[in-house]
């Protein structure tokens, strides 16, 4: 089928980060990205938001410390290429590869800025190379329709992208692209631009074949001298260098793994080496034994010593009590009058409080500390004995230790002599090939820019005579507003048909504002925020079904972010409620897990009617759950499952790691 809708294809998307990659595949057809809350499912969409000209990305903290860049490996109108952009500095060029990624060594980068005003050296803007390679014309608009003396605004790459991502916050809601904001105009500018409604339209395309042929030219020029100079210098021809490269790719694989096999020939297999090796062993843990031993010999002799200072201490106090009662001598009265006030006193009392006792129990007490003592004494030396035959052991064994390892290496030095020579010189071959594999790496890069400026030229020249067809198709009978909102209506009325919606009538499109209306009534007057959900999905699967039959500015890629919002799947908690009518959702029974299943189905409709057509296509979907039968008859269209507490063995979450940190 001859149809020259742009596409945009992604293979994957890689998040560089300071541990690991964090890798998410995508295939053609509809990919789906489901789990709990929390687990960055909305964040794929966003980072690839992001890689086609988002100016900035809200990071998580997961994402945040964990992700240096990011990666996006994607095919633009079948041409692959591999886009690389910082997510800390979002002003930063980007880098642009036109390779695939497993040989991107092999391609020389581009660098676009992402605004023109930005002061950077660069091959261009992001958004003009967008454009330019998925064909989509380069041009102004006027800012208010309606008056001849407008200034004129430039459609960006990111104007057209709004219809081919309902993020969270668009899905069902009331301002979805724009509506009742400033920008409003120009997103409807931007409808018109998408279906060939622009009253400057055969001007445009005209002015867009005056570009083309002059970008011909200078390609054609540029192409032409690099040939010849290349010619001159006797440049080897692509095909020449790329087959010396995976010559010399294979003799450096071959040289590594002769370089592993000499290494592990250098541990001999010898008997005098292991008997070595066994007896340095048996002597370590002799080492470790000994030097265990007097940590505990000193350990103890520490206690030892501290417990006899306390008896030290106590014969002294006793001491102290002896030569107390000998000082105040003996009281034969237990009572006795005050000097002062003529009271008696308890002597008694004061013996108590002096610790005055006689000398029988001093001496009790005096005999057993003192024999303590004695042990201890002798304890304490028995260990000291035993610590310094222990250190002369441990020093004996630590100079056999030394001899032993000394015997060693002088064995491993002889074992493996001879194949020090073989690994110096495989080392030495290694590093010539590398340096080698620079040069033919250069090489490959200057003959794939040669190589590219060619595919260039011939993709100017097609998109030149894709622009002369579209011209005369536009002379002959250039659609008209009513011919493509009709279509849109019969596709919106199809598709809400088959999800089941209650009175499925009054089904149009807003010719103002280019927007559903449903039962006679506009979008943004629709109360029940579930009804609105599968009307805005439909309304953007309309636009890109439309892609099908007709020649449309839009990439046949599409992104939705929480299918199942106010579909009875949002939580109670949900700061969305708010914008939804409650009594309207049970009105129009929207919890019915059917019209949720309904929903997927009529989108993998969308995705098989384009296979079948030939036609690339990519929808992506995120949202919390799946229904079940999609999940059993779609099971391959799943291409990440993520559970925040690992049930089932499923990732965590897009930073799959964090946990071990």
């Amino acid at each position: 089928m001859d149809n020259h809708t742009p596409t945009i294809l992604i293979n994957q998307l890689i998040l560089v980060g300071h541990r690991k990659e964090y890798t998410i595949p995508f295939h053609p057809g509809v990919n789906i990205i489901y789990g709990d809350a929390d687990t960055g499912k909305s964040s794929i969409l966003d980072i690839i938001n992001y890689m086609l000209g988002k100016s900035s990305l809200d990071l998580y903290d997961e994402i945040e410390t964990s992700v240096n860049h990011c990666i996006l490996d994607v095919e633009l109108n079948g041409i692959n290429y591999i886009i690389k952009r910082e997510i800390h500095k979002p002003s930063k060029p980007l880098e642009v590869y036109q390779s695939t990624y497993r040989e991107i060594e092999k391609a020389f980068p581009k660098k676009y800025k992402l605004r023109p005003e930005d002061n950077y050296e660069c091959s261009g803007v992001y958004s003009d190379f967008l454009l330019n390679v998925l064909n989509l014309p380069n041009i102004k608009v006027k800012k208010s329709p309606s008056r001849d003396d407008s200034e004129l605004l430039r459609l960006s790459f990111r104007d057209i992208f709004k219809y081919c991502y309902l993020n969270q916050d668009d899905v069902g809601s009331k301002r979805i692209l724009n509506i009742g904001t400033f920008k409003e105009t120009k997103t409807k500018q931007v409808f018109k631009y998408i279906h060939n409604l622009l009253d400057t339209n055969i001007a445009d395309i005209e002015g867009e074949i005056s570009y083309l042929k002059k970008d011909l030219n200078t390609k054609n020029e540029k192409y032409k001298s690099i040939t010849e100079f290349l010619s001159d210098t006797q440049f080897s021809s692509l095909n020449q260098i790329n087959q010396s490269y995976d010559s010399l790719e294979d003799e450096i694989l071959n040289l590594k793994e002769q370089l592993e096999i000499t290494k592990g020939s250098m541990i001999s297999d010898s008997e005098k080496y292991h008997i070595l090796k066994d007896i340095l062993n048996s002597i370590n843990l002799n080492v470790d034994k000994f030097s265990s031993e007097i940590t505990n010999s000193e350990y103890l002799i520490e206690q030892y010593t501290r417990l006899k200072n306390d008896y030290l201490n106590d014969i002294d106090k006793l001491k102290s009590i002896e030569q107390s009662r000998n000082i105040i001598g003996h009281i034969n009265e237990t009572t006795s009058p005050c000097p002062i006030c003529e009271s008696e006193i308890n002597t008694d009392k004061l013996k108590l409080k002096h610790g005055i006792d006689s000398d029988i129990k001093i001496s009790s007490e005096l005999t057993p500390l003192k024999r303590r003592i004695r042990e201890l004494s002798s304890l304490v030396e028995k260990e000291r004995h035993s610590h310094k035959q222990k250190t002369i052991e441990l020093n004996e064994f630590l100079l056999e230790k030394d001899k032993a390892r000394r015997l060693l290496d002088e064995e491993s030095e002889h074992m493996i002599t001879p194949y020090l020579s073989e690994r110096d010189g495989l080392l030495s071959e290694l590093s010539k090939l590398e340096e080698r594999k620079k040069q033919f790496s250069h090489s490959l890069k200057v003959r794939s820019e040669q190589d590219k400026l060619a595919n260039e030229v011939e993709r100017i020249s097609d998109r030149l005579g894709k622009a002369n067809v579209k011209l005369t198709k536009q002379k002959e009978k250039a659609p008209t507003t009513d011919s493509i909102t009709s279509k849109l209506e019969i596709l919106l009325f199809k598709y809400l048909k088959k999800v089941n919606i209650k009175k499925c009538e009054g089904i149009s499109i807003n010719k103002s504002t280019f927007l559903p209306i449903v039962r006679n009534r506009d979008y943004k007057s629709i109360t029940s925020g579930g009804l609105r959900t599968i009307t805005s999905i439909g309304y953007f699967l309309s636009l890109h079904n439309n892609g099908i039959s007709s020649d449309i500015n839009l990439p046949r890629f599409l992104m939705i972010d929480t299918v199942g919002k106010y579909l009875g799947k949002t939580s109670t908690k949900d700061e969305y409620l708010s914008d939804t009518n409650k009594k309207e959702d049970a009105l129009e029974d929207i919890s019915d897990p059917a019209k949720y299943k309904n929903i997927f189905e009529e989108i993998y409709d969308f995705a098989k009617v384009s296979s079948d057509k030939g036609l690339t296509c990519q929808v992506i979907l995120v949202d919390n759950d799946v229904p079940p039968d999609i999940q059993i008859q779609h099971a391959g269209f799943v291409v990440k499952h993520y559970s925040s507490n690992g049930a089932n063995g499923l990732p965590i979450g897009l930073i799959d790691d964090i946990d071990s940190i």
